[in-house]
């Protein structure tokens, strides 16, 4: 046997294409960015329904950030807000009133804002006010407890609602 037919193939005659055509190129191209549009879509209009939340998380983690600061400075730290925004207060040490009344009388005991960029006042980063309402009615105050009375935080904005819950285990939790 020659050489030169034992390197031609088991299919002599029929020439072997390698690679792909331009046709399928183009297929796969048209999928991926039918793919890709609808994932844009569906990102945008999910950013805007999560914006609410997002917000309630980053209220959790505040709260956590506050907790842990009156455990570490020794000082009572209450939570203000309105609708169209929030900001962290330190408490005197001392105080002669229960902490809860104290955070009410806001005039003469509240004493500073806290100067560190975390608890700084925040404004709402959402378009509509945004209606506060905590269950059960109290001043939201953090201490050197280590084990905060559990509360209910109810968030709306326009037709977007969340919570945050303060379980008896001292865990946030955010719900929509």
């Amino acid at each position: 046997m020659p050489l030169s037919q034992g390197r031609r193939g088991k299919h002599p005659g029929r020439s072997r294409a390698s690679g792909f055509s331009l046709l399928e190129i183009l297929v796969v191209l048209v999928i991926v960015g039918i793919v890709t549009a609808t994932a844009g879509i569906s990102a945008f209009s999910a950013g805007r329904e999560a914006g609410l939340k997002q917000e309630a998380m980053r209220l959790a983690q505040l709260f956590a950030v506050a907790q842990s600061e009156a455990r570490a400075l020794g000082r009572p730290i209450v939570w203000e807000y309105d609708g169209s925004g929030y900001q962290f207060r330190y408490l005197p040490r001392q105080l002669v009133l229960p902490m809860h009344i104290a955070a009410r009388a806001q005039g003469a005991i509240l004493d500073e804002t806290p100067t560190d960029t975390v608890l700084r006042p925040r404004q709402w980063q959402l378009e509509a006010p945004v209606e506060v309402v905590v269950e059960p009615v109290q001043a939201i105050v953090f201490n050197s407890e280590w084990m905060p009375s559990p509360f209910l935080i109810h968030l709306r904005s326009g037709d977007q609602r969340a919570s945050v819950v303060l379980e008896p285990s001292g865990r946030y939790r955010v719900s929509s």
